[in-house]
């Protein structure tokens, strides 16, 4: 697909979305018309039985600000999930999290990270150092889980590190060195979002989004 002067994401997302290399033929009914034909390609895919698609439909609909509707969300990813499809598993996690489950929440987000899925190994992280699961915030855990992030690849990986640095939770010396690496971290990812913001290595799940994921509101 040629790449457009205004790169999509720019022009239809307000953050980054996995989209495989096997599935970014669907973005052309983004680019042609826009996010809601984008929305009925997703549909028409996973009704077809896309694990991919399905898991992209229900991040779309999990944004916070637009409702975050876990339930369609759980039945989107479920069935792909419990496959052993690491996408729908880390969606799902996310899904189960927002509905209030949060041992369903760990135990999935733990299977698509064991996968080598390299979203799910940064958003393992933040569930190991928020706690969720057991109740009890584990930063030292979370750290080791952010390293591993960054090994693999993921270019959000030092900016969650930062933030973990940043929190206080490890002692001043790392949280003073939270802020020299914040800089640098932040315009790692930016520049790697631009550059491909479908890619595995960019995405994460925006637990707090203030703003839709597509510009024109989508619901599930």
């Amino acid at each position: 697909m040629a790449r457009s002067s205004t790169p999509l994401w720019a022009k239809n997302f307000t953050g980054p979305l996995y989209v495989p290399i096997e599935g970014r033929h669907a973005l052309t009914s983004l680019e042609a018309s826009g996010p809601g034909s984008f929305i009925s390609e997703l549909q028409r895919l996973s009704a077809d039985g896309s694990p991919w698609a399905s898991a992209a439909l229900a991040c779309i609909g999990l944004i916070p600000v637009q409702g975050a509707n876990a339930a369609a969300a759980i039945q989107l990813c479920r069935v792909h999930a419990d496959v052993g499809d690491p996408y729908a598993c880390h969606i799902l996690a996310w899904a189960f999290l927002i509905a209030g489950d949060d041992w369903r929440a760990i135990r999935y987000m733990r299977v698509a990270a064991e996968a080598g899925f390299h979203p799910a190994m940064v958003d393992f992280s933040k569930f190991v150092w928020s706690g969720v699961g057991t109740g009890k915030r584990q930063p030292w855990a979370g750290l080791k889980a952010i390293r591993l992030a960054h090994q693999a690849g993921h270019k959000a990986a030092l900016l969650i590190q930062s933030a973990l640095y940043r929190s206080g939770q490890l002692g001043v010396g790392r949280r003073f060195l939270g802020y020299l690496l914040y800089p640098a971290a932040a315009l790692r990812y930016f520049l790697a979002m631009i550059s491909d913001p479908f890619s595995a290595d960019v995405f994460h799940f925006q637990r707090h989004a203030r703003r839709p994921l597509l510009k024109s509101r989508a619901r599930l």
